[in-house]
């Protein structure tokens, strides 16, 4: 089974759509290339009715005050992104192109280092303040974003102290990463579960959902079994709301565990996340309930966004999960996919929710080509051994790549970008469980 998990991500890393590139745009070199922050407002303006957060542009962005989110909120809630100048050159664009496309009026992006004050004062974004240094514990820079990196890392942490200072004014907080595109309001969603158990409710790494057909409710399946991943969470106001922030979560920033989110699965999952926590998460003997209790903090309950509605990569480009279970898409993370941020770019580009200057649309010298494909056979997911599987898969994608080879040849000697054109992997059939065809 390792094995096979082993040939799974490899071709998973390997297939994941994306662009290669000769010349000066080689995988990798996007963020050298990448638009100076002025650059993008030309670009960017024209696009935004004012009234949408979009001002006369001129000033830097302004304090976190009450007045502040008191006008921008909607039913008390607030949406609240922390983006550094690094992020805003990935993803900054493309965030606010799709967060009002969504029509979603009531966000905030909380500036982490001056230049991107600048670059959002600059480009008319009313919706922004500066994250207060004082209270923030990191406050470096780095040269390039390094998934894994210590500017990374405690940038991470950065983002929940900014929800903890917007969340002690007395809102309701849902949190977004910069690396989220947004599809619809996810506000009447959230509304009509404050009456609910939940105080907190939060995406998981999970590629698949408990919840039936047509069903719009969090996640059945609400246990500690599950990876949380705090790149979306709605946390409403409850008494015991800011004790969880500085009694249990944000404490573990200085116990050097990791990022913000092996945080906040060290303390609500316990156990559950690794062997040697002593504590657990409390699962409640009433399962329509959909919650569980953090380990760390057991009056403190804790649902799931199903990965339907609140999706990644994978249940979007993949299995396009809420298609299929007829449920409403308000979000997709871009992770689970590609191991590049060139193959996360593209993933967005795909899905038309990627910014890009017009000359990437403009430049010539393009080059495509047709990929051919194995037959699976039709009886490939009632195969009862997997080494059979795993054999026709790898089989089937040294077909693809010995035609990707030369293709890559082709653009290297012409000097040409390479569009790759989508690619088939059937080792999801082996993994996936869902009782159906998953050739892609």
């Amino acid at each position: 089974m390792i094995a096979l998990y082993g040939v799974y991500f490899f071709t998973l890393g390997l297939f994941a759509p994306y662009t290669l590139a000769s010349g000066l745009v080689w995988p990798g070199k996007w963020l050298v290339h990448a638009p100076q922050p002025l650059e993008v407002l030309g670009a960017l303006g024209a696009g935004y009715a004012h009234g949408r957060g979009i001002r006369a542009a001129g000033r830097t962005c302004g304090p976190l005050t009450r007045e502040l989110l008191t006008g921008i909120a909607r039913n008390n809630t607030v949406l609240i992104t922390a983006i550094d100048k690094l992020v805003w050159k990935s993803f900054g664009p493309s965030y606010i192109e799709n967060i009002a496309a969504a029509n979603i009026t009531y966000w905030l992006i909380a500036a982490l280092d001056p230049e991107t004050s600048l670059t959002l004062g600059e480009l008319g974004v009313n919706n922004c303040f500066n994250a207060p240094k004082e209270r923030l514990k990191y406050t470096g820079t780095d040269e390039m974003y390094q998934w894994g990196s210590h500017h990374w890392s405690q940038t991470t942490w950065n983002k929940v102290h900014v929800v903890r200072m917007a969340y002690e004014l007395g809102f309701n907080i849902i949190h977004s990463d910069a690396d989220v595109v947004w599809f619809r309001d996810p506000l009447p969603f959230f509304l009509s579960r404050l009456s609910g158990p939940a105080h907190i409710m939060i995406s998981v790494d999970a590629l698949s959902t408990h919840n039936n057909k047509g069903e719009l409710d969090v996640e059945y399946n609400s246990s500690p079994y599950t990876n949380i991943n705090t790149g979306i969470y709605f946390i409403r106001q409850w008494p015991g709301g800011l004790a969880f922030f500085d009694e249990v979560w944000l404490p573990m920033q200085d116990k050097h565990i990791g990022h913000d989110q092996d945080g906040f699965n060290w303390v609500v999952r316990g156990r559950w996340f690794r062997e040697d926590i002593e504590r657990m998460a409390f699962i409640p003997e009433d399962t329509s309930l959909r919650v569980f209790y953090a380990a760390f903090s057991n009056s403190t309950a804790v649902a799931f966004l199903p990965p339907s509605m609140f999706g990644n990569t994978y249940t979007y480009v993949n299995v396009r999960l809420w298609e299929k279970l007829e449920h409403p898409l308000y979000a997709v993370h871009w992770v689970w996919g590609g191991r590049t941020m060139e193959s996360k770019r593209q993933d967005m580009r795909d899905a038309m929710k990627f910014h890009d200057q017009p000359e990437y649309y403009t430049s010539p010298y393009l080059l495509t080509f047709d990929l051919k494909q194995m037959r699976m056979p039709q009886d490939y997911n009632s195969w009862q051994g997997t080494e059979e599987m795993i054999r026709f898969h790898v089989a089937a994608a040294n077909y693809q790549l010995q035609q990707a080879y030369y293709a890559f040849a082709a653009a290297l000697i012409l000097n040409r970008t390479l569009v790759i054109p989508r690619s088939a992997t059937s080792i999801q059939a082996v993994t996936a469980g869902l009782g159906a065809e998953w050739q892609h």
